[in-house]
């Protein structure tokens, strides 16, 4: 999947009248945002293959030096065979200890907060065969 960012600017903070600095790159944003990771900040990346199911890539940064990832799938019932497979195969991947499914909700901002969202929503059967 090849990503396109969907912002063309990044003030730090992240919706601040005032931000300390404006970076114009996301590689130099990650970097800070991995020196300082107790701030929150939300990065898009769209998906630049139109053929993939993946509209959308999330990545959050929290405020207590967590990420949380998250993608947008084109019209997927998060219940389906499919959306569950994705899942399994993304929870896997990125060896994620919580994770759930939503429909246009972002997550908090806080990974102990996350957790108790993820306990409050759809999470898939990953052990069962598809």
């Amino acid at each position: 999947m090849g990503g396109k960012e969907l912002a063309t600017d990044y003030p730090f903070p992240q919706f601040s009248n005032h931000p300390e600095k404006v970076y114009y790159s996301v590689k130099e944003l990650l970097l800070h945002l991995e020196n300082n990771p107790d701030f929150e900040y939300t990065i898009y990346f769209e998906n630049k293959e139109r053929s993939s199911e993946i509209k959308q890539i999330t990545l959050q940064y929290t405020d207590d030096g967590k990420m949380i990832f998250g993608l947008s799938m084109y019209g997927n019932d998060p219940s389906s065979i499919k959306s569950i497979q994705l899942f399994k195969e993304i929870k896997s991947y990125l060896n994620s200890k919580m994770a759930c499914v939503t429909i246009e909700e972002p997550p908090p901002i806080n990974s102990n907060e996350f957790i108790s969202f993820c306990n409050e929503r759809f999470v898939p059967d990953i052990e069962s065969k598809l």
